[in-house]
C-alpha cells in the first residue's frame, strides 16, 4: 500500500479509484491493496473510547469505590466460553457486578449486539445486576444516543441494557451510589477530596491532551471540562508541550499571634496546581480551589475570630469580641440587631479584603503563591445532570455580590460550626463559616 505522508485524504493524488457504498467509502491504491479509512477511524476511536473507560475504572479503584474491573467473555456450559463478551465487568464494595460496554458512537445495529450479549451475561452470572453503555462526554452522534437512551428510559424497548450514560454521567451515578447523593460530614469532605484527583486526572490525561491539539479521533477523560479550564485560563494547545498536576499542597505554616499564642497552619486555598510547560522553556503554574456540592450553598472558610483581626489587621478593639459575640449567637438571625449592625460597620472598612481573603488567602497568612487560589471550580451535583462551573476569583466575588446573599457586609453567607467533641469529652471550637451560593 502506498505510504501517505502528509495528507492522508489527498484522494486525487494518491489514489487512483475510489468506490463508495451507502455505508462507507473502500479506496483502492494502484497497488490493488484496498484501504477503508473510515472503518479504520472508526476502529482507532472505539480503542481509544475503551482506553478512556479503562483509565476512569483505575481511578473508581485507587478511590475504593469499585473494589475490581477486568475484560472477560462468556459463554453456556457446555457451549463456547466466549460467546458474549463485555468491555468492563466492574465489582461494587456491595457483591454486586455490572458490566460496561464502552462506545465512540452508537448505531441502533451495535446497541442491538450489546442487548443480546447483556441479556445472556446476565442470565449466566447471576451477580451482575446492571449493564450500561458508556460513551464520551462529547460523543459524535449525541442526538442518537439520547434518542436511543430515551426509548429505555421511557420503557418504549425491551432492553438488556439498563442505561446509556456519557462518562462524567457515569463518574456521578457510582460515586453517589458509594458516597450518598445529599452529603455532610466526613463523606462529603470525602468527595470533595475525590473530586480534587478527578480533577489531577483530567489535567493529565493524554487523550485530553491529543484531542486538545487537534486529534479528532481521541475520547478523552471529560473532555468537556478540561476545555471549558483551558479556555478560561486562556491556553493555546500549539503553545503548550506537557501538564503536570498536583493535588498535595502543604498546608500553611503555623501562624504566631501577636501575643505568642500559635494557629495551627489549616488547609490553603489551593486544592489542585497545574503546572504548563511552554514551547520556550518556560513554565506557569494555575491555581485552583475545588468544591464539590449537593446543596444551594457551600462551605469555603471558617476561621477563628482572633486570627480575623490580626490578618487583615483590623483596628477596631471591639471588632473580636463582636465576631465571638456573633458565634455565641449560633447565626446571624439570632445576633441581636443593634451588635450586628455594630459587626457590619466594623468590617465595612475591610470588605475588599475580607472577600478576597477567604476565597484567595493572602500572604500574611505565610502562604506563598501555590497556596493561594487564582480560580474556584464548583462541581455542581444538584441533580442528576453534573455541571461544572469555574470562575476566577475575581469574577465569583463579582458574581456573588450581585446575589446579594451576604451578611453583615460581605458576600459570604454566614453560619457557625457544628459542635464537636474532642476526644477528652470537652466541645470542640466553634467559629464563623463562611459560604457562597450557587444561583
Amino acid at each position: 500500500m502506498q505510504e501517505i505522508k502528509e495528507d492522508p485524504y489527498n484522494f486525487e493524488s494518491v489514489f487512483s479509484n475510489i468506490y463508495w457504498t451507502s455505508v462507507y467509502y473502500v479506496v483502492y491504491t494502484t497497488g490493488g491493496q484496498v484501504m477503508n479509512i473510515d472503518n479504520s477511524n472508526k476502529s482507532r476511536a472505539g480503542s481509544l473510547s475503551n482506553s478512556s473507560v479503562n483509565d476512569q475504572l483505575e481511578y473508581l479503584k485507587s478511590k475504593s469505590i469499585i473494589t475490581d474491573y477486568e475484560t472477560k467473555k462468556f459463554g453456556y456450559p457446555g457451549g463456547r466460553k466466549d460467546q458474549f463478551k463485555c468491555d468492563f465487568i466492574i465489582k461494587l464494595p456491595s457483591g454486586d457486578e455490572w458490566i460496561l460496554y464502552s462506545a465512540a458512537s452508537l448505531t441502533s445495529d451495535r446497541l442491538k449486539t450489546k442487548q443480546w450479549d447483556a441479556e445472556n451475561i446476565k442470565k449466566i452470572n447471576s451477580n451482575v445486576k446492571k449493564a450500561y453503555v458508556l460513551c464520551p462526554d462529547d460523543s459524535k452522534g449525541r442526538s442518537d444516543i439520547l434518542r436511543f437512551r430515551d426509548y429505555i428510559r421511557e420503557g418504549k424497548d425491551t432492553s438488556f441494557i439498563d442505561d446509556i450514560l456519557f462518562h462524567s454521567e457515569f463518574i456521578n451515578l457510582i460515586e453517589n451510589l458509594r458516597l450518598g447523593s445529599s452529603l455532610g460530614g466526613s463523606r462529603a469532605a470525602k468527595k470533595g477530596v475525590n473530586f480534587e484527583s478527578l480533577l489531577v486526572k483530567i489535567f493529565e490525561d493524554s487523550q485530553n491532551f491529543q484531542k486538545w491539539q487537534g486529534n479528532s479521533l481521541a475520547a478523552g477523560f471529560q473532555y468537556p471540562t478540561f476545555k471549558a479550564i483551558m479556555d478560561k485560563i486562556q491556553l493555546n494547545p500549539t503553545d503548550v508541550v506537557k501538564m503536570k498536576a498536583d493535588d498535595n499542597i502543604p498546608e500553611l505554616p503555623t501562624y504566631v499571634y501577636k501575643d505568642g499564642s500559635t494557629k495551627k497552619g489549616g488547609r490553603p486555598k489551593t486544592d489542585v496546581a497545574l503546572d504548563v510547560e511552554f514551547l520556550d522553556n518556560h513554565t506557569e503554574t494555575y491555581t485552583f480551589s475545588c468544591k464539590n456540592t449537593t446543596k444551594d450553598d457551600i462551605t469555603v472558610f471558617q476561621f477563628p475570630p482572633k486570627y480575623c483581626v490580626e490578618i487583615l489587621d483590623i483596628k477596631e478593639n471591639d471588632t473580636e469580641t463582636l465576631l465571638n459575640e456573633y458565634v455565641a449567637s449560633g447565626g446571624p438571625t439570632n445576633m441581636p440587631s443593634d451588635r450586628a449592625y455594630l459587626l457590619t460597620q466594623r468590617l465595612s472598612a475591610y470588605v475588599d479584603s475580607f472577600n478576597r481573603w477567604v476565597l484567595h488567602g493572602t500572604e500574611r497568612d505565610g502562604s506563598t503563591p501555590r497556596q493561594r487560589a487564582d480560580y474556584i471550580i464548583i462541581r455542581d451535583q444538584r441533580s442528576d445532570k453534573e455541571e461544572i462551573y469555574i470562575e476566577t476569583i475575581d469574577e465569583c466575588i463579582q458574581s456573588q455580590a450581585a446575589l446579594s446573599r451576604g451578611h453583615f457586609g460581605t458576600i459570604f453567607g454566614w453560619t457557625v460550626t457544628s459542635s464537636k467533641k474532642k476526644k477528652d469529652g470537652t466541645k470542640g471550637e466553634i467559629y464563623p463559616v463562611m459560604r457562597i451560593h450557587i444561583d
